[in-house]
């Protein structure tokens, strides 16, 4: 049986370490601008991604961080900038240093949903569409008939697991457990890796979110 994990990468530098005959999956935004695996999975790979309110942005990644509401900053002012720019970013470079309060639901906009909750409700649903209307599904097929040449299958991400207290990459066998925990993880940003990864195994995302859900509102209760 292969061996599913979701290992970490710094742009310049080290890789995880992923032990055995791996097959590694690069889902970021890091590869030629014609890669597969860059046009299927990156967030960051540039095409024209349309939100719920009918405004375009350069990609997924900007429209998910037009979202996000800072401390001391108006939203307004922030997504504005978000709307305008033509390039893929991870951030707002004039935010440095502020705290996420959390991020305005795309179905209510005037609903904020705490940082966490986000990544629930909004982010990882958002960008399995994402994923369905690119075609992802099919690559992922693919790749679990060229797996079976192969011990294990990584998914590499620059969110994927960190060490907590010196940040090095590290490479973790995926589980429905993992997936959960990083969910809630305040340390470092839940990459999208983990959810690719959870498609390839076959897991039940839905049932997992939910399952978040639920553990959500008893840490609020």
């Amino acid at each position: 049986m292969v061996t599913v994990t979701v290992a970490a990468m710094n742009m310049r530098g080290a890789h995880a370490v992923v032990r055995g005959n791996a097959l590694k999956i690069n889902v970021t935004s890091a590869q030629r601008k014609d890669s597969r695996h860059r046009a299927l999975f990156s967030p960051m790979h540039v095409e024209p991604y349309e939100a719920a309110d009918g405004h375009v942005y350069a990609c997924f990644e900007n429209w998910w961080q037009s979202l996000k509401e800072f401390e001391g900053v108006d939203h307004a002012t922030s997504v504005e900038w978000w709307r305008k720019l033509r390039v893929p970013k991870r951030r707002n470079p004039g935010l440095k240093g502020k705290s996420v309060l959390g991020a305005v639901h795309p179905g209510s906009p005037g609903d904020r949903v705490q940082y966490i909750t986000s990544r629930i409700d909004i982010y990882v649903p958002e960008y399995m569409e994402l994923l369905e209307r690119r075609g992802a599904t099919l690559e992922l097929q693919r790749l679990r008939g060229a797996a079976v040449a192969y011990d294990t299958v990584a998914f590499f991400d620059f969110d994927g697991p960190r060490d907590a207290g010196t940040g090095a990459p590290l490479s973790l066998v995926l589980t429905e457990e993992l997936f959960v925990q990083k969910l809630f993880d305040p340390t470092f940003p839940f990459g999208h890796g983990y959810v690719v990864a959870a498609m390839y195994a076959g897991f039940d995302i839905a049932a997992l979110l939910q399952r978040a859900r639920l553990e959500a509102a008893t840490r609020v209760a």
